[in-house]
């Protein structure tokens, strides 16, 4: 354990006695600002292939890239992640005929913001839509096929969605981020108390509250085809996770993968292959006849 999860968890156990006000506070800052991650060498060179676009939302501006021609798939990374979070898929695709484009999401990457919610990653998703067209289909990751649900359900045209390692309950992932940081019951259950305060005008324009915005309460609404790719071993994000919001979303498959985790698994060949396989050749004539 790092000195500084040894240093929060200690302050936690103190504010949980003596300010769990300011317990939840605090928990609330941390779990909505992301630890941005550095940029390798492959990442940089595959953003200087691409061609370089800004998307205006919400008094955000997000960063973004496309490569290639043709039909277009958008790619939406997870929290933490970046526009090349999915690097091992872009290049396959493009030489497939799409045209791939990503984005680094609110307070993610070269995006301005400081802290960022789910409602913002569907947010940002309906913008670059409306700013580059609806996409084809739509490869998500982790937190990106949360907000990916969200943008489906309010209304994004997008003809396939493949999610990898899809987060569908935040409010698990908030008691996952407790039990990091030692923050007790009560001080959580504050925090999100807070959050829903705070965010209830955006929450509102997707349903509401923090229940009716997992992804299995939204899923039976929805009729985009869906496959879903999840390591049995993801340490991150449940197995369970992916598999309920597959019973709920009509017609959806689910594929299960051993040994990958949570971030390998965008980059193992045999799930690139996977991903094309559903996708299919970008012939644009085909296409326009995909219902």
């Amino acid at each position: 354990m790092s000195l500084e999860m040894t240093l929060l968890r200690t302050m936690f156990r103190g504010m949980n006695r003596m300010a769990p006000a300011a317990g939840a506070l605090l928990a609330e800052r941390l779990f909505l600002t992301p630890r941005i991650r550095p940029l390798g060498n492959e990442a940089r060179q595959l953003m200087s292939e691409g061609e370089r676009f800004r998307v205006p939302m919400r008094g955000f501006q997000l960063a973004g890239w496309s490569w290639g021609q043709g039909p277009t798939v958008l790619m939406v990374h997870g929290w933490t992640g970046r526009a090349t979070s999915m690097a091992p898929l872009i290049r396959p695709l493009v030489d497939a005929g799409y045209r791939v484009m990503a984005y680094d999401g609110p307070a993610h990457g070269e995006s301005t913001g400081r802290r960022a919610q789910l409602t913002l990653w569907a947010d940002a998703i309906l913008a670059v839509a409306k700013h580059v067209g609806e996409p084809y289909a739509v490869i998500a990751h982790s937190m990106g096929c949360a907000g990916t649900t969200l943008a489906l359900g309010a209304g994004l045209g997008a003809r396939r969605a493949v999610y990898l390692a899809p987060l569908g309950n935040i409010i698990e992932m908030s008691e996952r981020f407790a039990g990091m940081l030692a923050i007790s019951p009560k001080v959580i259950e504050r925090m999100r108390a807070n959050m829903c305060e705070r965010y209830r005008e955006s929450w509102v324009r997707y349903g509401g509250d923090w229940p009716s915005l997992l992804g299995p309460s939204i899923a039976p609404r929805l009729r985009t085809p869906l496959l879903v790719l999840h390591d049995a071993e993801d340490r991150e994000v449940d197995w369970r996770q992916a598999d309920a919001l597959v019973r709920a979303w009509p017609g959806a498959e689910l594929v299960t993968t051993r040994g990958l985790g949570h971030t390998r698994i965008c980059a193992s060949p045999e799930v690139v292959e996977r991903v094309l396989s559903f996708l299919g050749p970008a012939d644009v004539s085909r296409l326009a006849a995909c219902p």
